[in-house]
């Protein structure tokens, strides 16, 4: 018997023993499936990106192109922020150093100096 039957168990003999309503009336337990972590259970691990970046690369990506329209090379962190993704898991970065490869030359100074 898992943890959690062996808990709804003692709640249905205390609710039955204080005589609050029938133990049968109670709802029962949901089964413990517990053994695999969501991303086990649906395959979602194989996956090479979740969706949450696939957006958050999206909405960088059209940060990038604006700006770099404009004449400017936004920086890794500025990234993060106009996707909504804490700068600290450098996806940012990792984007700006994949996008600075395509940059025009004259724009690639810029870029160097900028990070």
């Amino acid at each position: 018997m898992s943890g959690k039957q062996q808990i709804h168990q003692l709640l249905l003999a205390l609710v039955d023993r204080a005589g609050w309503r029938a133990a049968s009336q109670l709802p029962q337990p949901v089964p413990d499936n517990d053994v695999l972590d969501d991303d086990e259970a649906t395959g979602d691990d194989d996956r090479p990106d979740d969706e949450a970046d696939v957006t958050a690369v999206a909405a960088m990506r059209r940060f990038w192109d604006r700006e770099v329209a404009g004449g400017r090379v936004p920086t890794g962190a500025e990234l993060s922020r106009a996707a909504g993704v804490p700068p600290a898991t450098g996806l940012g970065r990792r984007k700006r150093r994949e996008w600075e490869a395509e940059l025009p030359d004259y724009l690639k100074t810029a870029a160097n100096v900028g990070r």
